[in-house]
């Protein structure tokens, strides 16, 4: 899976997991994103950096949600996820 890729499945899994008041945790993202752990682990220090994610508590930052429900939308416009 492209990186990308990942990272908009990242939030978008978070989101639905924020949505439906689950705590989310790493394993539990991979096996959603059908990633490795330390691949998601990677995903979200990146988004982290990005601002996208806090990654301690593992919650979407309002950038990250902006873009979770953008991406979620179906918007076709590419939005830069990670520096």
């Amino acid at each position: 899976m492209k990186s990308a890729t990942l990272q908009v499945a990242v939030l978008q899994h978070l989101y639905e997991l924020a949505a439906a008041t689950q705590r989310p945790n790493v394993r539990c993202i991979a096996e959603a994103v059908g990633a490795r752990l330390a691949t998601v682990a990677d995903t979200l220090s990146a988004l982290h950096v990005a601002g996208l994610v806090d990654a301690t508590r593992l919650r979407l930052t309002l950038p990250g949600l902006a873009v979770a429900v953008a991406m979620r939308a179906g918007s076709t416009r590419r939005l830069p996820l990670a520096a």
